[in-house]
C-alpha cells in the first residue's frame, strides 16, 4: 500500500486497501495509511469514497455506544460500562476523525457545481468561523504494529518519529480547519453589507450579526493571522514523503 502511494499509483493503492478489508476500528487506526496519501496525490473521487465509509463508522459508533451502555446497565453488566465509555471517547476524540470530518466538508465544497450549491453546503454544514476544536483532548489512535521495517535498528522509526509525525498531523488539521473557516468567512462577508455598526470581538467570539460585513472582515483578519502563525513551523521543517522517517 505504501509502495503504491510513494509512486502516486492511487488505483493500485486502493486495490491493495480493498484487499486488506479494513473495517470497524481499523478505519480509525489504519486509515492514515491510505486516505491522506490519496488526497495528496489528487485522487479526490476515491478519497471521497473512503471518507464516506469512515464517517459512517464514526457516526454509527456514537449511536451504538449509547445502546451498549444501556444494555450493560439493563443486564447489570456494570463492569463493562467504563470500557464502553472509554471506547466511545477514544473514537470521538480521535485526531483521524477530526481530519476526516474537515476533509469531508472541504471535498463537498470542492465538488460543488455552482456558487449556489456552495452557499447551500455552508448552510447545511453550519460552518462558522467561531467553531473551536478542543485540541488538548485529541488522541493519536494510529496503529503502527502493522508496519514492518527491514532497516537496521538505528534507522527504524522510534517514538520520537511517531511524535513528530503526529505533530505534523496536528498542524495539518489546524491548517485545514482554518482553510474551511476562511471559506465560510468569505461567504459570510459576501452575504453582508458594509455598515458602521460596532461589536465586541475577542478571538473568534463576538457579539453581533454573523452576516455583518465589518464583523466578518475582522474575523477573516484573525483567521489569516492564525494561518500565517501555523505555517511558520513548516517553513524550515517541511514533511517529506521520501524521508527515512516517513510513515504515511
Amino acid at each position: 500500500l505504501k509502495f503504491y502511494h510513494l509512486f502516486g499509483a492511487c488505483k493500485g493503492a486502493h486495490n491493495a486497501y480493498l484487499l486488506l478489508d479494513v473495517k470497524h476500528m481499523q478505519l480509525d487506526t489504519l486509515g492514515y495509511l491510505h486516505l491522506f496519501p490519496l488526497i495528496s496525490n489528487g485522487d479526490y473521487t476515491t478519497a471521497s469514497e473512503v471518507i464516506t465509509t469512515t464517517m459512517k463508522f464514526f457516526t454509527n459508533n456514537f449511536k451504538e455506544s449509547a445502546d451498549h451502555i444501556t444494555f450493560a446497565y439493563k443486564y447489570e453488566a456494570l463492569t463493562k460500562i467504563p470500557e464502553f465509555i472509554w471506547v466511545r471517547e477514544k473514537l470521538n476524540n480521535s485526531t483521524h476523525y477530526m481530519k476526516v470530518r474537515f476533509e469531508r466538508m472541504l471535498l463537498d465544497i470542492f465538488f460543488a457545481s455552482s456558487h449556489a450549491n456552495t452557499l447551500q453546503l455552508i448552510k447545511d454544514f453550519e460552518i462558522s468561523p467561531l467553531d473551536k476544536i478542543q485540541w488538548n483532548i485529541l488522541q493519536d489512535n494510529r496503529d503502527f504494529s502493522v508496519l514492518w521495517d527491514i532497516d537496521p535498528k538505528p534507522r527504524v522509526f522510534e517514538r520520537e518519529c511517531i511524535k513528530q509525525t503526529y505533530n505534523h498531523d496536528i498542524i495539518l488539521l489546524r491548517l485545514r480547519c482554518l482553510l474551511l473557516h476562511l471559506i465560510a468567512g468569505c461567504i459570510y462577508a459576501g452575504l453582508g453589507e458594509p455598515n458602521n455598526s460596532e461589536g465586541e470581538i475577542d478571538g473568534y467570539e463576538f457579539k453581533g450579526n454573523l452576516y455583518n460585513y465589518n464583523f466578518s472582515r475582522s474575523i477573516l483578519k484573525k483567521l489569516m493571522a492564525d494561518l500565517e502563525e501555523n505555517l511558520e513551523p513548516l517553513k524550515n521543517n517541511v514533511p517529506s514523503s521520501f524521508s527515512k522517517k516517513y510513515i504515511a
